[in-house]
């Protein structure tokens, strides 16, 4: 298939697309702004004014109902162009029709007295105004005068212009003014315009006396700004006790910025964030200062999405999953629905949110938000539903209540730690895998009863962890399936019930500590061998004969703490901390001793695993067969002298190029079945001897990728300046460095190139640079070269040809490449080079690729001494393959020197030597297996005297 073609027409075809996007985006735009100016004026009419007006007003208002429909279905620029068109035809009628009316036509200006008395005597004549109004108020004119023209002015077809001069204090409403084309005001108050429907660019320059702006009529407007050289969509006003945009039901822009004083209104219950079609639009929204705020009708859907909040009292967000920002005196936050936010304020009071999973995330959301509340000085009360990674409450002075419910997904779970008033906990609607309960010192009585899930684990565990909690007094655990349990250093906590928890989590290593708490004993009988607690722990005794007596409730642990003993990779320490009275059994008299602390339950500590097993090591033997071989494959097993035909000796397997036919003719079913008679197992595979290929051009588009060469280059001249980044990667290997760098570490001397120049005017002499370079660095076994794989040879014409070294067998296969040049400057115009990666254009060769077949034969047996394949013998025709190439069959044994079994390990891989000859992975050494060293368990059991 021809792509290029494809892809042009791919191209054309989303050029063409994003034009008719655009164009449709303005069409709406503009139809919107007509639609508000014809409502504006239909709203300022009346009976008396004109009838004709009123009509023709109709036949318009109907039009653009019309083509907005028509947008709905434009699926072409040239669809969008007859919509254009047939809006600005609407836009001339509207022109007409005004200019033919009984209205005032021409622009208004007033800025002396005798200007305000002209336009005063017309009255309502300057209803509706086709042109400009410009009023500048002076200190001389009569204010009274001044709002009588501004309440006969109901709608001006271009801009609306008020500005009080110095000295002018008085506030002017303009609540009569439905409709303008601009409308910019500049007084001393507020701004009261409660008719305006419609506007363009609003501008209301802000000032410490502004105490008001009422746009509530407000639907349709382009801009709003609260100075002229403000950004769009900055519309804040620091002294002003009220902001209302009630029917505002889009942002003119994608940032809208709203602000009054603290303590204020802000009124924006119609606004959302779609378009006209309800099709959902990226929008930046910031508050500032509203004592309460709902947020109920924006979605957050498109990406980018965001509202940040900051000196506000209450926010209650409804269905809003964009991104939240909490900042400074936000003092009480509801949402139910939280995706993503960030907390930079420290000022909250009370949190309730539900998270959820983001709906609108490119691939799924696993996890949920993350709630990590600590250092909020000013938090008292914390609620939570739905679906978190984690929730984290540390360091709240003030927190006193938290309730935890919905699903904690992540590995950290909940954490409450160091809340010193802290005095109400309830977690019982949450589903975690971890719950740490630390250092919370008012904290009396807690049940822990959530339920125990992995999350996103592999595998649930169940950890909780209740340390430090110094006037904890009873704690109840009705979370079953627990790993870890730490009850630890709680200094009042003499109450325990854990009747419900009886079962170890999943992964069945469980750690449990119960120490240092005020958990105590009235007695304690041994009534077997006489043996002392301390005795006991000495010897390792178990299974004693003996009671406790407690109030404590460590007896409703017993079925948890047998099932904790009963697990060998279990470790445990579990005490009473004091038992009033000990009685050890001494033949015909006891001995008892009172007050004795810290006596042992439980105590286990798992095995010491010094060196881990490991299972024997079966013999793998490789042969690599290159594509050009054309021999036959035979293999001999079970002798020293020759042995039996491992592959059906009737069926001749003949090396092939056709790497698919050759392996099946290896793998046979008859092949297969006389493999398994002998034991062993037979495979083969592609990826021998690995290859790749880079061809550099002059012109980027034959290419898989293009670079600029930098300055002073002519339009299709080869010129690489000593100051160019060049970087060639293999396999995640980097070569990197300026040309001049890297031209001194070559050491190819062809004609073309000669180590330490500064500069390549051709590509061969390019080529050889970096080939040389590489080579020197990677291409070698010494140094550098043992990371590397690869080396690089130069053979054919601007061809780089990457090459795995010999031995290494499939490692090199199917590995990732790239060069490119970073110019050193991009002032001057540049020439272009490309480079093709692979034969093709086609990227699927864009990874080195096979050269032949690798037959592997596996002993079915372990170790050494039952090698089933002891004396196989790989053979090309009658010749047996040796450790290198036979140049008349292509065939090469494959080995590793790599021997994991053995102390010390041989030859193993690190990170500064892979042993790039070694065929790893195809070939493997016979080794014996490896028994575990460990230093015993260690058990003292008690808990059947619980």
């Amino acid at each position: 298939q021809n792509y290029d073609d494809q892809f042009d027409q791919l191209e054309s075809q989303i050029s063409a697309l994003s034009s008719t996007v655009a164009g449709l985006s303005q069409v709406q735009s503009d139809l919107s702004t007509l639609a508000g100016t014809v409502n504006s004026l239909q709203s300022s009419l009346s009976s008396q004014i004109d009838t004709a007006l009123a009509d023709g007003l109709a036949d318009i208002d109907a039009a653009v109902a019309d083509l907005e429909a028509a947008t709905a279905d434009a699926a072409s620029a040239e669809a969008v162009q007859e919509i254009a068109d047939a809006v600005a035809e609407n836009q001339t009628d509207l022109e007409e029709l005004l200019s033919q009316s009984s209205i005032y036509q021409g622009s208004i200006t007033i800025n002396t007295v005798a200007l305000l008395n002209v336009y005063h005597g017309i009255g309502d004549g300057l209803n509706i105004v086709n042109g400009s109004v410009t009023i500048t108020n002076k200190a001389d004119m009569d204010n009274t005068k001044v709002q009588e023209v501004i309440n006969n002015i109901l709608f001006t077809l271009e801009d609306f212009t008020y500005t009080a001069d110095t000295g002018v204090n008085d506030e002017m409403t303009f609540n009569n003014l439905t409709g303008t084309r601009s409308l910019t005001l500049d007084q001393k108050g507020g701004y009261v315009l409660q008719g305006l429907t419609s506007a363009t660019n609003i501008v209301l320059d802000d000032d410490a006396t502004v105490d008001i702006v009422d746009l509530r009529a407000l639907t349709t407007a382009t801009s709003l700004k609260d100075d002229a050289s403000a950004t769009d969509g900055t519309f804040t006003f620091s002294k002003a006790t009220e902001l209302h945009l009630t029917a505002l039901p889009r942002s003119p822009s994608t940032a809208l910025s709203l602000g009054v004083d603290e303590g204020g209104v802000i009124d924006i219950s119609a606004l959302t964030d779609s378009d006209a079609a309800g099709t959902a639009t990226k929008l930046n929204l910031t508050l500032d200062g509203p004592d309460s705020i709902t947020i109920s009708t924006l979605s957050g859907d498109k990406a980018g999405s965001t509202v940040s909040l900051t000196n506000i009292v209450n926010v209650t967000m409804t269905d809003y999953d964009g991104a939240v920002t909490i900042g400074q005196d936000v003092q009480n936050f509801t949402s139910n629905g939280l995706v993503d936010w960030t907390v930079t304020g420290n000022d909250l009071v009370s949190i309730d949110v539900t998270g959820i999973l983001d709906p609108n995330a490119t691939t799924a959301d696993p996890k949920g938000p993350i709630v990590d509340l600590s250092n909020q000085g000013d938090l008292t009360s914390v609620t939570t539903a739905g679906t978190f990674e984690k929730v984290a409450l540390g360091s709240n002075g003030n927190l006193t209540t938290v309730t935890i419910g919905g699903t904690v997904t992540g590995a950290d779970g909940i954490s409450v730690t160091s809340n010193s008033d802290l005095t109400s906990l309830d977690v019982s609607g949450a589903t975690t895998d971890k719950l740490n309960l630390d250092g919370n010192s008012d904290l009396e009585t807690v049940n822990i009863n959530f339920t125990a899930a992995k999350g996103a684990a592999t595998t649930q565990e169940g950890t909780i962890i209740v340390n430090n909690n110094e006037s904890l007094t009873s704690l109840t655990i009705g979370t079953n399936n627990i790993d870890n349990l730490t009850i630890t250093n709680n200094a009042d906590l003499a109450l325990i019930n854990l009747t419900e928890l009886t079962a170890i989590g999943a992964t069945g290593t469980p750690s449990v500590t119960i120490t240092d708490n005020d958990l105590n004993a009235t007695s304690a009988t041994d009534e077997e061998d006489g043996a002392t607690a301390a005795d006991d722990v000495a010897d390792g005794a178990t299974g004693d004969l003996g009671s406790f007596v407690t109030t404590s409730g460590m007896d409703t642990a017993k079925a948890y703490l047998t099932a904790v003993a009963a697990d060998s990779d279990s470790a445990a320490t579990v005490k009473f901390d004091k038992v009033d009275s000990q009685i050890d059994s001494e033949g015909a008299s006891d001995v008892e001793t009172s007050d004795v602390l810290d006596v042992t339950i439980l105590s286990l500590v798992a095995k010491n695993v010094t060196t881990a097993a490991i299972s024997a090591a079966k013999h793998k033997h490789a042969l690599g067969i290159s594509s050009t071989a054309t021999t036959n494959l035979s293999i001999t097993i079970g002798s020293s002298l020759g042995g039996a035909q491992l592959l059906d000796p009737s069926v001749n397997v003949t090396a092939q190029a056709n790497e698919t036919l050759f392996i099946a003719a290896i793998k046979s079913a008859a092949n297969l079945t006389r493999a398994a008679a002998y034991g062993v197992t037979l495979d083969a595979h592609p990826g021998f001897a690995p290859t790749g290929k880079i061809t550099i051009g002059n012109a980027a588009s034959q290419t898989d990728e293009a670079y600029s060469l930098g300055a002073n280059n002519g339009v299709v001249a080869f010129n690489v300046t000593g100051s160019d980044i060049v970087n060639l990667t293999i396999d995640s290997v980097l070569l990197s460095g300026t040309f001049a760098d890297l031209a001194v570490l070559g050491t190819n001397t062809t004609t073309d190139y000669v180590a330490g120049q500064n500069a390549a005017t051709t590509k061969t002499q390019f080529r050889d640079m970096v080939a040389g370079a590489w080579n020197v660095t990677y291409g070698s076994t010494t140094n550098s070269g043992t990371t590397s794989l690869f080396k690089v040879t130069t053979g054919t014409t601007d061809v780089l040809t990457i090459e795995a070294k010999t031995g290494s067998g499939r490692r090199g296969y199917n590995k990732a490449y790239s060069l490119s040049i970073t110019s050193a400057s991009t002032t001057v115009s540049s020439a272009v080079y490309g480079l093709t990666y692979g034969a093709t254009e086609d990227p699927s060769d864009n990874n080195t690729i096979s050269n032949g077949v690798v037959v592997t034969v596996e002993a079915n047996t372990g170790g050494t001494l039952l090698d089933e394949t002891k004396f196989l013998r790989f053979r090309s025709g009658t010749t047996t393959a040796t450790t290198g190439y036979t140049a008349n069959t292509g065939f090469l044994l494959l080995t590793t020197t790599a021997l994991l079994n053995s102390n010390p390990t041989v030859d193993t891989t690190t990170a500064t030597n892979i042993y790039p000859t070694d065929a790893r992975g195809d070939a493997v050494r016979a080794e014996a297996a490896v028994e575990e060293v460990a230093d015993p368990a260690v058990i003292f059991n008690r808990v059947g005297w619980l």
